[in-house]
């Protein structure tokens, strides 16, 4: 897995060419660390476009996708981690044929103000879906139910041993 800190690139970084060369056998497998700052929301964003038009995602779903990935970091970054604290955002994209497979996670440092276990995430999906959690009742916690869950076959959540929360999603996309 490459790593690279996005706090450490000037403005002109190369994305795509960085992108590029980070691609072998048809995947890729990239981690990339931010500050809980939510200055670096559009850099991140740039970079899952130039990933997801390097692996020919349909625009439809590099759309999905870009919006999902916008999704957990700002949970990261408001939610789950104090000002600056680093956050990791890891996706792994693998292309065989007419089948891109795609996993994502991202994780914080559960030292939020609003922060939550995985257990607690796991029982607020339970009853977010149990209540119909497409209506309309509140905008805080929302988002990462009516964008992530409807577009990916896989979500789940997972505590870290040393207490950091990883929410992970992973799609099978046929093309």
């Amino acid at each position: 897995m490459k790593t690279i800190n996005i706090d450490q690139i000037g403005s002109d970084f190369d994305k795509h060419q960085y992108i590029n060369q980070c691609i072998k056998d048809n995947q890729v497998d990239i981690q990339f660390g931010y500050a809980a700052d939510f200055k670096n929301a559009k850099i991140l964003r740039d970079f899952m476009e130039v990933i997801f038009t390097l692996f020919d995602f349909p625009k439809r779903e590099m759309a999905r996708f870009i919006l999902a990935s916008d999704e957990m970091n700002n949970n990261a970054i408001e939610y789950g981690s104090s000002e600056n604290e680093m956050n990791y955002l890891r996706i792994k994209v693998n292309k065989q044929n007419t089948i891109i497979s795609l996993s994502m996670e991202v994780e914080d440092t559960w030292n939020g103000k609003f922060a939550k276990t995985a257990e607690e995430m796991e029982e607020f999906k339970k009853v977010r879906i149990h209540e119909n959690y497409k209506e309309h009742k509140s905008i805080r916690w929302r988002g990462l139910f009516l964008i992530i869950i409807n577009i990916v076959d896989e979500l789940y959540f997972k505590n870290t041993d040393s207490g950091w929360l990883i929410v992970w999603f992973k799609k099978d996309l046929l093309i």
